[in-house]
């Protein structure tokens, strides 16, 4: 029997919302967890605080389980109340006190859970019947993290099959503008990776959101073409 559940799960089991059981966790001082994956390759990390040269270290550090910082557990919490489930720049701590940060943008193996004998210590879930037949409620591995991002994704390519019959990558992200609700935004920018490589970045904000939710354009380009299957 695994050690750690992953929230998302717990919560679709119970046919809860994931912010739900982060904050009955949290609130009884449970440890949220950042699972970074089981993969041998390392993964890349930030400190949390400047070097004595002023700098931020970098660290390639073996992936497993880690428990958040309390910052990184209410920062998590905050971004999935607004249903944006991105996992990057949360905190973690590895060793006896070393406080890295994960930067990898959209890694689809990490993941947050909590020990098992934590989650049951939770009330049992008032009794609403199982969607059977549903998908997940949040399977990130087949739609962009953020939800409302991928709402305006789903408006967006259906816009540009609308008019063109086609799904062409950049159409559909020249349309991300013109298909924004009221009180959201989108920018598009070039910012530099951990690499130090320059990326072509988008950015998209809602009006609840403390920062805005950030994704690579190649990943974009990528993930694009889960969304065309659906057409």
């Amino acid at each position: 029997m695994n050690e750690f559940l992953n929230i998302e799960d717990v919560a679709d089991d119970r046919g809860e919302e994931p912010v739900k059981i982060a904050r009955m966790l949290t609130r009884k001082e449970c440890k949220l967890y950042l699972h970074l994956g089981r993969s041998e390759d390392p993964i890349l990390c930030m400190t949390e605080y400047l070097n004595e040269k002023g700098n931020y270290s970098i660290y390639q550090i073996r992936r497993g389980i880690y428990p958040m910082t309390l910052k990184a557990q209410n920062k998590y919490v905050e971004r999935i109340s607004v249903n944006n489930f991105d996992l990057t720049e949360l905190h973690f701590i590895s060793g006896k006190d070393n406080r890295l940060k994960y930067l990898h943008v959209e890694d689809r193996t990490v993941k947050v859970v909590a020990k098992k004998s934590d989650i049951d210590l939770l009330p049992k879930p008032t009794l609403v019947p199982k969607r059977l037949g549903a998908s997940k409620s949040i399977k990130r591995i087949e739609k962009f993290a953020d939800n409302n991002f991928h709402e305006l994704v789903l408006r967006a390519v259906k816009f540009v099959y609308n008019k063109t019959n086609k799904t062409n990558w950049n159409e559909v992200r020249i349309a991300l503008e013109k298909c924004c609700l009221k009180e959201e935004s989108i920018k598009f920018g070039k910012d530099y990776n951990v690499e130090g490589d320059s990326v072509n970045y988008i950015h998209f904000k809602s009006h609840n959101y403390m920062e805005p939710y950030k994704i690579a354009e190649s990943y974009f380009i990528k993930t694009l073409s889960a969304y065309r299957k659906n057409l």
